[in-house]
């Protein structure tokens, strides 16, 4: 069977194998997460992933350890800069949710993470399609038309992970961040997802839309502190209120 040779994301070296498509860097682990305390961690940085006025795929592997069921629990944040404002956040009845001046989300049936286990949670977006879907696990998508609403999401110069403003209370660990310059499918989501276990993004067969991806404390662990670093897009995340502690072996698998 006949082997190529190539260089993947980020200076990856992968093989293909004819018929077997793209085989992952044999060095590629997923060992590392970063746990939030839901009090006053966070990540941040000075830019944010540029969403502009394109279509796009915020995806998030997320362990839940919060049991209150309360809201404003906050995922991601992006302020100031050109275009809206916008966040992602666990709302009051504890639904994942899409904020922005653009549009919101109306929430609905399904959109509820559960407890102490892994899940990953994806809102994939087609501004030129006027939609706008959540999945979980790379299925069931709940989708809301965005007609009339859609808009210049921009670049921020504020990106938090864990806090929008003071306001924190995610408590658990996030995984394997990646932000995508396309409405990723259903499909495509559920070889993300790969039942269950973060995959090499190099594999995907979306790979050139990857624009950032937060690996949260791979490959070094512990060892990467105080910086979570952006794989591909070059966003430093500092880590803030944590000690490298917060870089812990609980992981999908």
């Amino acid at each position: 069977m006949s082997t190529g040779i190539g260089v993947g994301i980020s200076g990856q070296v992968f093989q293909t194998k004819a018929g077997a498509g793209i085989a992952p860097d044999p060095s590629y682990s997923n060992l590392y997460s970063v746990l939030f305390d839901g009090v006053d961690e966070s990540l941040d940085a000075t830019s944010s992933p540029n969403l502009g006025t394109g279509d796009f795929t915020l995806n998030v592997w997320l362990y839940k350890t919060d049991a209150s069921g309360g809201g404003s629990q906050r995922i991601f944040s992006k302020q100031g800069g050109t275009g809206s404002d916008w966040q992602v956040f666990i709302n009051n009845p504890g639904q994942m949710q899409w904020s922005s001046s653009l549009w919101n989300d109306a929430s609905g049936a399904g959109l509820v993470p559960a407890l102490n286990v892994w899940e990953m949670w994806s809102y994939s977006v087609s501004q030129s399609g006027n939609t706008a879907s959540w999945y979980l696990n790379g299925a069931n998508p709940n989708t809301k038309d965005i007609t009339g609403t859609t808009g210049d999401l921009g670049l921020g110069n504020n990106f938090t992970i864990g806090r929008h403003n003071s306001v924190y209370e995610f408590a658990g660990n996030m995984d394997e961040i990646s932000v995508w310059n396309t409405a990723l499918t259903e499909a495509e989501l559920l070889d993300l997802y790969n039942s269950g276990a973060p995959t090499d993004l190099s594999k995907s067969t979306q790979s050139a839309k990857l624009v950032n991806w937060f690996r949260m404390g791979d490959p070094e662990g512990p060892g990467v502190y105080p910086t979570i670093t952006d794989a591909i897009g070059g966003i430093s995340m500092t880590m803030t209120n944590m000690s490298s502690a917060n870089i812990t072996t609980n992981v999908p698998t």
